[in-house]
């Protein structure tokens, strides 16, 4: 194989893999249930849940969508199949959110959990479970300010750093009379070699979201 189609097929990497980078991301959306009366929405800060201290959040809205205040909110987050000494917290509203009440929490390692809510409101008093893991991106609540609607931009910086590196070769191969053969691009041990690249990057973005500590 020439140096000169080695070259191509190295650049058309890059190039698929910032493609595949920039692919749309939906929303993630807040985990939620409906506990008798209440409809409950939960999420948990930092999103994705990490090992260590958070802060959940719980979202209650009535049958008719209207958020539902001056509710005794209780929280307790435990692995279900494990007890290591969580203990129930008393939620508190949160000023300027109507419906909304904060609770502390603790994730104290990686794996499966479950939030128990406990209400006692307007309409009566009622009890959900949500299942949670670390890891998770549990997004923002609805109707709330601050709520999540998409990944963070920073999350896109190094792609842009590597989007402009790709521009500047197609530059300089533009500069120097170089043409990309497509033909190189879409052969079958490229196209491994680039959904490996991808794969690596996904795991790897993964591993840190679930196993990563706070600071």
């Amino acid at each position: 194989m020439s140096l000169k189609l080695r070259y191509h097929r190295l650049f058309g990497s890059v190039f698929l893999l910032v493609c595949a980078a920039f692919l749309p991301s939906g929303a993630s959306a807040a985990p939620q249930t409906q506990a008798g009366p209440y409809r409950v929405e939960i999420s948990v800060d930092p999103s994705p849940i990490v090992v260590g201290s958070a802060t959940v959040l719980v979202r209650l809205t009535d049958a008719s969508a209207k958020p539902v205040d001056g509710a005794t909110v209780s929280a307790l987050v435990k692995m279900p199949t494990m007890e290591m000494g969580e203990t129930v917290r008393q939620a508190k509203p949160v000023a300027g959110k109507p419906g909304v009440y904060e609770a502390p929490a603790a994730f104290a390692m990686a794996g499966d959990y479950e939030a128990i809510i406990t209400i006692n409101g307007p309409n009566g008093e009622a009890t959900s479970r949500i299942p949670l893991r670390t890891g998770q991106d549990t997004g923002g609540l609805s109707g709330t300010i601050g709520a999540k609607t998409g990944p963070s931009p920073v999350r896109f910086l190094p792609w842009l750093l590597l989007l402009a590196g790709v521009a500047f070769v197609i530059y300089r191969m533009r500069r120097t009379g170089q043409r990309l053969r497509w033909e190189s691009v879409l052969h079958w041990q490229f196209l491994v070699t680039v959904v490996v690249l991808i794969a690596l990057f996904l795991l790897a973005s993964y591993a840190v979201q679930r196993y990563r500590r706070p600071g």
